[in-house]
């Protein structure tokens, strides 16, 4: 009786392992047919004057073999990405080595799988930034601004574009209009900084980056530039202030290269540029171990940096 039982159960084991074999390969040769035609709409869609192509199943004798809108929309789903990385097509169409073609090839797969849309033109804008084509960055945010104007990051490219094509106006424009809704963006706060520098407005650029500093811990780099741009205006204390400040929470070695640099010749002569000169020593020599290994900033934070990282993506 258990031997029976015990064959019963066998038997219908390997019953199911077959279904599902059988399910599998099903299931993989639908797939299959459902890429093809896939293939096949997307080479019509790109060439729409073309005669219109059908794909057909080979499994049914010529018949046309109809792939459900579902199927299709997975399929470029798998392929596009998902989640943060739903423009995949257009990304990797910005690949190093690619022509032209291929990148325009790329913006047109990009748009039939997600649609345009003012993150797809802002995206765009940003690529297009990175690799130097300013002017074409513009004609695409200038779409973005047509599809929803006021998107954040637009309004931080356009400025950076104004910036670059040699409209200071128009980007301090632009860059105000950001920080209005973003005041604590340290890129934005950097470029706004370096916009009112050039055009000649120091005081204004001290005062923003000043309530800006206000709620920034002291390993905020811009307590440096701060530092620098108040003694080039001859502001002792307050240069003096933002250095004692940045000492608190970075690298010795990096104070002391700004400290040493000529915007601070006539400030190390001061006794309050002396008093610190002190302090700044003794925090040295306690932590020599270490100081070499944490470098902090470079000789760019010597002078206030003209441009941001990068162009907001999103």
């Amino acid at each position: 009786m258990v031997v029976a039982i015990g064959v019963s159960i066998l038997l219908m084991l390997v019953v199911l392992f077959g279904a599902v074999r059988y399910l599998q390969r099903d299931w993989a040769d639908k797939n299959r047919r459902a890429r093809s035609h896939g293939h096949v709409a997307a080479a019509a869609a790109a060439a729409p004057h073309s005669a219109p192509a059908v794909a057909h199943d080979t499994a049914g004798a010529g018949r046309p073999h109809a792939v459900p809108a579902a199927a299709r929309t997975r399929f470029l789903a798998s392929l596009a990405g998902i989640g943060p990385m739903g423009h995949l097509w257009l990304l990797q169409g910005q690949a190093p080595g690619l022509d032209d073609g291929a990148r325009h090839r790329a913006m047109l797969l990009d748009l039939a799988e997600n649609g345009d849309g003012v993150e797809f033109r802002n995206l765009h804008a940003a690529l297009l930034l990175k690799r130097g084509g300013v002017l074409q960055a513009v004609r695409q945010l200038r779409i973005a601004d047509q599809i929803a104007a006021g998107y954040p990051p637009t309004l931080f490219n356009r400025a950076l574009c104004a910036m670059m094509t040699g409209l200071p106006d128009q980007a301090l424009a632009w860059i105000v209009r950001y920080r209005a809704r973003f005041p604590r963006d340290e890129q934005a706060m950097r470029l706004h900084f370096n916009l009112l520098l050039q055009a000649d407005r120091p005081e204004k650029a001290m005062d923003e980056l000043a309530g800006f500093l206000a709620r920034q811990p002291p390993a905020q780099p811009l307590f440096l530039e701060a530092a620098v741009q108040a003694a080039h205006m001859g502001r002792v204390r307050e240069a003096i202030a933002y250095l004692e400040t940045a000492r608190h929470g970075q690298p010795a070695s990096a104070i002391g290269r700004i400290y040493q640099s000529p915007a601070f010749r006539e400030i190390r002569l001061t006794p309050e540029g002396t008093a610190f000169a002190g302090r700044l020593a003794r925090q040295a020599r306690a932590s020599l171990a270490t100081a070499s290994a944490a470098t902090g900033i470079g000789s760019a934070a010597l002078s206030p940096a003209r441009l941001p990282v990068d162009p907001k993506f999103h």
